[in-house]
């Protein structure tokens, strides 16, 4: 105990009438670092412990004008804080039973001297540590109340209504917020009552079903629900959050409910917003279906006639009218490829596309655009290849093969329009995860990295360079974008920026066996 150096000096209290054990406790105290105080009666031991502060009291139990346990209760009586411990003589186990239940903080048997002074010092030391834990727990619960105290006033603060259930899912707090032209959402009378209690069925239901889920995953959930009172809707958003005891223990659950009714019309205002857009896209989809449909008759006419005129079937042309007639050609063609995406798109942002799919070999699917482009990457010294994985070489999927050949068409054609002469595009093939992606990378004028979305827009076309030989409809990569999500796919563009190139990059769904 010569610990006790570092710290102030204590001082006890010995009430003891034999004046010989006073001395000697005092004399085995002293050199511990006690400041020993002593008194003979129950009578002037009270006294001298009114007149001086002590941090611990020794009391024997018999006393020539009283028995220890009435000064005991006395001590305690007067909530000093101060630890009291009862000396006893042999034979009195029960004496020290009742004196630990009036307070006391531990007891020591006299009847051995030698055993008496060898305890004594560690008995003294864990009395004034136990009184100084119990002394910390008050401040802590004082700490707490003040706490708890802070907490309350912030939810009277509070524009939101704040629930509390039990572990059971009774209420056992609520609170309404504090704006008074808001319908009550809580009241303290709702204590000890279900949300069946005090909620409509169907907003009761909403409360009932995130309890359950907040109990099982322990983790917060969150839902809209609505109260009408006197006429008028509320809106409200409720965040349902755990409540865990010392033990970690699901205690019950707070709610924390916002009113959210100007974000909800907000809301309302946008979703008719949309919704008027969104009617007035497909009245411009069907303007344009139905327009396209009345183009592409005439159309087909001059394209008919003018491969007539080129055949020569009614007399021999000379090279200005040969040029004329090709130019003519050209402009058909170019156009009625325009009318037919227009139309692609038009049936598939009105939602009358319907996929037929079928189980098709991917490397085939491939190898068909491939072919069929390949005399004009010839012309123009353009290497054109596949680089497929032998182990996907005899992979399946089950897509419509007639859209999908569209769409590799697509991208490899506007490849070879914007690579230059002895250029090089790739195609290939890898599976990531639950998906298989297919990229098509070449060597031409490359995107701008602000454009790299925005080229998937209807009608949308970059500046081009030198490099690129044909114009384009401008729907080529919004109509393949469009039937790669219809597969449930993604399709994106990757590009180092002008001049470096780019690569088209499409998914599909992929189940591996």
């Amino acid at each position: 105990m010569q610990g006790h150096s570092t710290h102030p000096q204590m001082r006890l209290l010995y009430i003891e009438d034999d004046p010989g054990l006073a001395r000697l406790v005092q004399a085995k105290l002293s050199p511990e670092g006690y400041i020993v105080d002593n008194a003979p009666t129950g009578r002037e031991g009270l006294q001298v412990f009114d007149e001086t502060i002590h941090d611990l009291v020794i009391v024997d139990y018999q006393l020539p004008d009283c028995n220890g346990l009435d000064v005991l209760q006395t001590l305690v009586s007067r909530r000093a804080g101060v630890p009291v411990i009862m000396a006893t003589g042999a034979g009195n186990e029960e004496v020290a039973v009742r004196a630990m239940k009036l307070g006391a903080a531990d007891y020591i048997n006299k009847e051995s001297y030698e055993k008496f002074f060898r305890l004594l010092p560690s008995v003294i030391e864990r009395s004034i540590r136990q009184a100084e834990i119990a002394r910390q727990k008050l401040r802590v619960e004082a700490d707490l109340r003040e706490s708890e105290e802070r907490l309350r006033s912030i939810l009277m603060s509070m524009d939101d209504a704040v629930l509390v259930t039990d572990r059971n899912g009774l209420l056992v707090a609520s609170r309404s917020p504090s704006s008074s032209a808001a319908p009550a959402t809580a009241s303290p009378e709702w204590r000890g009552k279900t949300f069946s209690d005090v909620f409509p069925e169907a907003v009761a239901g909403r409360f009932n079903a995130a309890f359950l889920a907040v109990q099982s995953s322990q983790r917060a959930e969150q839902f809209d629900y609505s109260l009408t009172a006197g006429g008028s809707q509320t809106w409200y958003n409720a965040k349902v959050s755990p409540l865990k005891d010392d033990s970690g223990t699901f205690a019950g659950v707070t709610i924390v409910a916002r009113d959210i009714t100007a974000r909800k019309r907000a809301e309302d205002r946008l979703t008719f917003a949309i919704q008027a857009a969104d009617a007035a896209n497909r009245a411009k989809s069907d303007l344009l279906a139905g327009m396209s449909h009345e183009l592409r008759t005439p159309l087909t006419a001059i394209i008919g006639y003018a491969e007539i005129l080129g055949y020569e079937y009614f007399g021999q042309l000379n090279e200005k009218q040969k040029e004329q007639i090709e130019v003519i050609l050209q402009a058909s063609h170019h156009l009625l490829e325009l009318i037919n995406d227009i139309l692609d798109i038009s049936k598939i942002e009105s939602g009358k596309t319907e996929l037929e799919p079928t189980l098709v070999k991917m490397s085939a699917l491939i190898e068909h655009p491939l072919t069929l482009l390949h005399e004009a990457a010839d012309r123009r010294r353009i290497v054109m290849r596949a680089s497929l994985p032998s182990e996907l070489s005899s992979l399946e999927l089950r897509v419509d093969e007639r859209r999908m050949k569209q769409v590799l068409f697509n991208l490899l054609s506007n490849a070879l329009k914007f690579t230059p002469d002895e250029g090089r595009i790739d195609v290939s093939m890898r599976t990531r995860g639950s998906e298989l992606e297919i990229s098509v990378t070449d060597t031409g004028i490359g995107i701008p990295s602000l454009e790299l979305d925005r080229i998937f827009d209807a009608f949308y076309q970059i500046k081009r360079g030198a490099g690129a030989k044909e114009q384009g409809s401008g729907l080529g990569l919004s109509l393949s974008r469009k039937l790669v999500e219809l597969h449930g796919g993604r399709m994106w563009a990757e590009s180092e920026g002008e001049g470096k190139g780019s690569r088209f990059l499409f998914t599909l769904p992929y189940a591996r066996s």
